[in-house]
């Protein structure tokens, strides 16, 4: 994946999909080079998964931010949001 940048942004959820390009963007950029950011839009797994994505970022030393978007989430409607109702089974 060699693309001649020096730099990566990764928005990172924190889920399989994005931790492994998490993971190849470290290898392919180094961990100084790769910028990893996450939104909180009120999800209700936003708490276990922020953990998550905190601890990867950390072990793999990649700069981890988290940028609160959740006054979006006034304008959503969703099961998956605080405000929602039950998620089904």
């Amino acid at each position: 994946m060699k693309t001649g940048k020096k730099k990566a942004v990764i928005i990172y959820s924190g889920g399989l999909d994005s931790t492994v390009l998490l993971h190849e963007l470290n290898r392919v950029y180094g961990p100084k080079n790769v910028l990893a950011l996450t939104f909180n839009y009120q999800s209700k797994h936003n708490k276990v998964e922020t953990k998550m994505e905190k601890k990867n970022c950390k072990h793999l030393g990649i700069e981890h931010r988290v940028i609160n978007i959740s006054q979006i989430s006034k304008h959503l409607k969703s099961n998956l949001l605080l405000k929602g109702g039950k998620i089904p089974r």
